[in-house]
């Protein structure tokens, strides 16, 4: 996961029907700090988010976590 991926990743967590379960969806600043918070994540424990992309279409479809809890 990468500053680049925060478009894409929006796509997914800024919808209301995919975070209905969260507070609230994410906007752009929420995302952005979602990616760096698992940059030092991987930075810290050598382990985090992978983004999910769709091989056939190359669609961002979320994220998975190898994060302990």
């Amino acid at each position: 996961m990468t500053p680049d991926d925060v478009p894409a990743l929006l796509r997914v967590f800024g919808g209301a029907e995919v975070m209905r379960f969260y507070p609230a969806p994410f906007d752009e600043v929420r995302m952005q700090r979602w990616v760096a918070w698992n940059q030092q994540h991987y930075a810290e424990h050598d382990h985090g988010l992978w983004t999910v992309i769709l091989r056939a279409s190359g669609e961002c479809i979320g994220d998975c976590r190898l994060v302990p809890h």
